[in-house]
């Protein structure tokens, strides 16, 4: 899917608020995850999980290169060598070095070193929140929100929600992309030193995904760090839709959390069609 054509269908997705909206499904299996569901409809708290949690073992895992040419690995030799020694090496050992280094560069410690830092990187220094621009998708009700049984948060399509009221600065909300190849690291050409560079190149992996994936129109929201709640602007929440097959003593407690926040929430109940495999929905509460 391009992203003009991606474009396309979240500008078909407006309701009938007149806004476009972005939706966040909830499992129900546990009182903690009835409790992030709450925090959500009561005071724009989203829960930023880890990406090392994701259930794809390739989401935010990317690959790295590990064919240099001759040259780069001549520079990361010298690299390497004028950090411990004032002395420069000979063009005949550089060369050794360096042609020694192309070949082994798959079990190279420093580069092995680089990779873990990446990764630990890209699981310490965010937490991702993940939406989609679409309600009524079957699939994601039914590997996102306990097999129906779940909730779905609505929130504008709007970076203006975004206000990290703690920090003093906004997230990010990025629209994932789908691509058949994994993103690709070339450690060692990457300027370590340059923080906001490799924040940018890591950020990149963490909105790349298989193309299988695409169906589900995902945007993620990053936090600064994981395992912590957003604070996105407290009216933000405008809406919830109980799961198609919700048990009645939950619904009770969601319908509950929304009559009680401090801004209106509307309600929602999914219904499974009866003619068709789609999900449609009915005003409970307005």
């Amino acid at each position: 899917m391009t992203i003009s054509n991606q474009a396309g269908q979240i500008a078909q997705n407006a309701d009938h608020y007149g806004e476009l909206r972005l939706y966040k499904l909830y499992p129900l299996e546990t009182t903690q995850q009835l409790s992030y569901l709450i925090q959500a409809i009561q005071y724009g708290k989203i829960w930023a999980g880890a990406p090392s949690a994701f259930n794809d073992p390739y989401d935010c895992q990317p690959a790295f290169k590990r064919d240099y040419p001759l040259e780069i690995c001549k520079q990361e030799v010298e690299r390497r060598w004028t950090e411990k020694s004032e002395q420069p090496l000979s063009e005949l050992e550089l060369e050794r070095r360096a042609i020694h280094l192309m070949h082994a560069a798959l079990n190279d410690p420093a580069m092995q070193d680089k990779e873990k830092a990446v990764l630990r990187a890209m699981n310490t220094k965010f937490g991702v929140a993940c939406f989609t621009d679409q309600y009524s998708s079957v699939l994601m009700w039914s590997h996102y929100a306990t097999k129906h049984q779940g909730a779905c948060i609505e929130v504008p399509h709007d970076r203006g929600v975004l206000e990290n009221t703690e920090a003093g600065k906004s997230p990010l909300m990025e629209r994932v992309k789908y691509d058949p190849n994994r993103p690709t690291l070339a450690l060692f050409e990457m300027d370590f030193q340059d923080s906001l560079g490799i924040m940018r190149t890591i950020r990149n992996c963490l909105i790349t995904k298989a193309q299988e994936w695409e169906y589900e129109r995902e945007w993620r929201i990053f936090a600064d760090g994981p395992n912590k709640y957003l604070n996105i602007r407290k009216d933000s929440v405008k809406a919830v839709t109980l799961g198609a097959l919700m048990d009645e003593n939950v619904k009770k407690a969601v319908i509950h959390a929304a009559r009680s926040a401090p801004h209106p929430v509307a309600v929602y109940q999914a219904k499974l069609s009866d003619t068709k495999y789609e999900i449609e929905r009915y005003p409970v509460l307005p």
